[in-house]
């Protein structure tokens, strides 16, 4: 496979193309110019993106490191040469997919190729992504080489018989994780097995234990039972020889008490019709309030008598026949008329005099102007003279006229103002209001005595009538009270008879309750033997005793329900017995396993190790100038440098940075020859960065020889590979302006 051309939109790349040859193709650019974006385009055009990957403190995933800094989808073609075809491939996609989208066809015809989204890598590169990244993918960044199941697959596939499903320490790992989960020290399902089968076995000895105890308990049991019974027997001839006068006694009260029952029962019959004593009682209060009630309304000698109005007060002169409201208009009214008459001119008596003056003044000036035979002048004070004298006299008489009515509305009401006028009106109307009151409140208190009458005369007859229900031959009032207090008589007298019946069955119940129940004397009239309290504390002693025992037969009876049938668990102990047997036949297989697998691999170490530590050891040799020649990997991928002609290797921690490099990317072209197709082109970014100009040169001198079987992408931030290359016919690719 030939990479010809790519075509990005990738992080800070922006449609821009990156051209390519066969053999060793020489990237040079300065620092964050995207060399390392060109790298990691080119795996994701292969590979595709991981969108699993999730940020971390150290590190970002692809899509978001290299999300285009211009907002356009992600996306990019690859053109390449392979199996003699052109083909060109094609990758687009969105945020949450980015790359996704996959297409692969002929460049010339426009066919499709048969690559998918998934599997374009490993057709095309021949390795997984993981082993491509560790072996044919180097980065100034990460030079050292790590650990993948799938490279140690690939490495073992080189010495057996080619199958690359699994590797050692995946298998190992697999075999260890089943085996810990069996045992891992006191941990696994064996472990738990083992206890649960002694827990079983703990739980069936104690069940077993608890049965004998119950059997025990159940034998102790009847025996107290037994004794019991005994005691009780004696105990209470005992106490019938003891009770004897105590049985005369409570038949004395019983007597007692059936003589009271019959006395009673006689009582109740005088009192069967009767109503009760509450009732009665409440009756002949009733009775009395209503007898006071009614002597109180009929003392009312006033109210008894038929209702006569009250006399009206004396009407003033002018409000005969008139309404309060009435009397309030016609004032108002009268008022409004009076100030008409008192307000200027019409009541002004100055008016017609200050006229008459300026007619006086008028004639002056007339007789004036007689004397100065000022014609004009006496036709002028003899006109005005004239007209001021008439308007004298008309408003003189008017003034009189108002006067006069003005005082004849005043003597209407006889009165002398019109404020002696509104005080005789407010005084009336309050008159008015008091006369009104007086007469609603006679007829209220004739209403009220009128309905309480009423209503006493109706209770009176609710009364008589209850009375009579017992005694039909009350015909009056003082007949009623003597029945209510005759009746209330006999129903005192029966409640009396009630509480001595009472007393006296509270005596027998009591007297039964504190001698309690008397046994029968023996059939046989024996009589037993011994002290009532010395049996009475034995059997109370055999009594706690037989409580305790079955208080402990009830614990020991629930203990065992609770643990289950002890057939249940003789099963289950069967069941964890085998199961613990096959999971330790199960255990030493994987045991055996395990050690057959270990020889397995240091076999295979031996094999596969001498190959790829001879070849690293060549390159390491022409990388260093002969300083270093041989090379050791072990299976942990720990490598180490012998320099030549001494007999100890070098760790890696030992060596400078440069050599330290130097040997990582010696390992790393030996693990490309034995791992990678030659189809599989080799990526190094800035990995002869640290590199001396002498090595340096050594470096490009293996990798212009390693070029004529596969093509080599070197990129480089420096000039001195670009003039090292000048003396040399190395294809140089050129890197395109930002």
């Amino acid at each position: 496979m030939i990479l010809k051309r790519m075509t990005a939109t990738f992080g800070k790349l922006e449609r821009e193309q990156l051209d390519l040859k066969p053999g060793l193709n020489v990237i040079e650019a300065p620092n964050e110019s995207g060399k390392s974006t060109w790298a990691a385009f080119l795996l994701s055009m292969l590979y595709g993106i991981d969108t699993a990957q999730r940020s971390s403190r150290t590190n970002l995933p692809d899509k978001t490191k290299y999300k285009p800094w211009s907002g356009q989808p992600m996306e990019g073609s690859l053109e390449l040469q392979w199996q003699g075809r052109p083909i060109t491939i094609q990758r687009t996609g969105s945020d949450r997919s980015p790359m996704r989208e996959f297409s692969a066809f002929d460049s010339e015809t426009g066919n499709s190729v048969p690559l998918t989204e998934s599997t374009c890598g490993q057709t095309l590169i021949g390795v997984e992504r993981s082993v491509y990244e560790r072996s044919g993918f180097l980065s100034f960044r990460c030079m050292a080489i790590s650990g993948d199941h799938a490279l140690e697959a690939r490495l073992n596939a080189l010495v057996s018989s080619g199958e690359e499903s699994f590797s050692y320490t995946q298998v190992e790992k697999r075999l260890r994780d089943q085996r810990n989960r069996l045992r891992h020290n006191r941990l696994g399902l064996l472990p738990q097995a083992e206890e649960e089968l002694r827990q079983v076995r703990q739980q069936m000895e104690t069940l077993e234990t608890l049965n004998r105890e119950y059997r025990e308990l159940e034998v102790r049991r009847e025996g107290l039972t037994e004794q019991e019974k005994r005691l009780s027997e004696q105990l209470s001839r005992l106490q019938a020889q003891a009770l004897s006068g105590k049985r005369q006694q409570l038949e004395a009260a019983r007597q007692d008490w059936e003589k009271k029952s019959a006395f009673l029962r006689q009582k109740a019959e005088s009192v069967a019709a009767l109503p009760p004593l509450e009732t009665l009682s409440a009756t002949q209060g009733q009775l009395d309030a209503t007898v006071d009630g009614l002597r109180q309304l009929e003392s009312m000698v006033d109210l008894r008598q038929p209702m006569t109005p009250l006399e009206p007060p004396q009407c003033p002169p002018g409000f005969e026949g008139l309404t309060s409201e009435q009397v309030h208009e016609t004032v108002e009214a009268e008022c409004a008329r009076l100030e008409r008459l008192r307000c200027p001119p019409l009541y002004d008596g100055s008016a017609p005099g200050r006229m008459s003056g300026v007619a006086v003044v008028m004639g002056v000036l007339a007789v004036l102007g007689l004397f100065l035979k000022l014609w004009p002048m006496v036709a002028f004070g003899l006109i005005l003279a004239v007209v001021f004298a008439v308007q004298a006299g008309t408003r003189a008489n008017r003034n009189h006229r108002a006067r006069m009515q003005y005082r004849s509305i005043l003597d209407r009401y006889d009165v002398d103002s019109m404020d002696d006028l509104l005080d005789l009106c407010d005084s009336w109307r309050e008159t008015l209001a008091e006369y009104s009151r007086q007469t609603a409140e006679l007829k209220r208190q004739r209403n009220a005595w009128e309905i309480q009458m009423t209503h006493l005369g109706e209770r009176m007859t609710e009364l008589m009538a209850a009375v009579r229900a017992f005694a039909p031959e009350v015909v009056d009032v003082t007949q009623a009270k003597a029945a209510i207090q005759r009746a209330i008589h006999l129903q005192q007298f029966y409640a009396a008879a009630q509480r001595e019946e009472q007393n006296a069955r509270s005596r027998y119940e009591a007297l039964q309750e504190a001698i309690g129940p008397l046994p029968e004397p023996a059939a046989d009239g024996s009589e037993a033997d011994g002290d009532p309290e010395e049996v009475a504390g034995q059997l109370e002693a055999v009594r706690q005793e037989l409580a305790e025992v079955r208080s402990q037969m009830d614990l020991r009876r629930g203990r065992m329900e609770a643990d289950g049938d002890p057939a249940q668990w003789s099963a289950k102990e069967s069941v964890l017995t085998a199961k613990i047997a096959r999971m330790q036949r199960r255990l030493d297989a994987l045991n055996l396993a395990l050690d057959a697998l270990s020889q397995a691999n240091e076999t295979l170490q031996t094999r596969f190790s001498p190959q790829l530590n001879r070849l690293a050891g060549q390159y390491m040799a022409r990388l260093t100038d002969g300083r270093y020649d041989q090379v050791l990997l072990d299976q942990n991928l720990q490598v180490t440098a012998r320099p030549a002609g001494q007999a100890i290797n070098r760790p890696l921690q030992a060596l400078s940075s440069g050599t330290g490099d130097q040997l990582y990317l010696a390992v790393r072209l030996a693990i490309c020859d034995l791992v990678l197709p030659p189809e599989a082109p080799l990526v190094l970014d800035d990995a002869l960065a640290v590199f001396d100009d002498e090595r340096m040169g050594a470096a490009l001198s293996l990798l212009r020889e390693l070029a004529q079987k596969r093509q080599i992408l070197l990129f480089t931030c420096h000039t001195r590979e670009k003039a090292w290359l000048d003396a040399h016919p190395v294809e140089t690719a050129t890197f395109p302006a930002n």
